[in-house]
């Protein structure tokens, strides 16, 4: 999204709302790398995430 758009929502009280699940956060630190970083670090962290 550009800055203009950004604008042009606020001046119309429209408010932007990004919401990450805790998976998702859990596993963008090993996406650095490439997928098989990402493939070795998930079944861990989505069996804790109860998933």
């Amino acid at each position: 999204m550009t800055l203009e758009t950004l604008d042009g929502l606020a001046e119309r009280n429209t408010e932007i709302v990004s919401g990450h699940r805790a998976h998702d956060v859990a596993l963008w630190p090993h996406a650095s790398k490439g997928f098989f970083k990402v493939k070795k670090a998930a079944p861990e962290i989505l069996e804790r995430a109860g998933l």
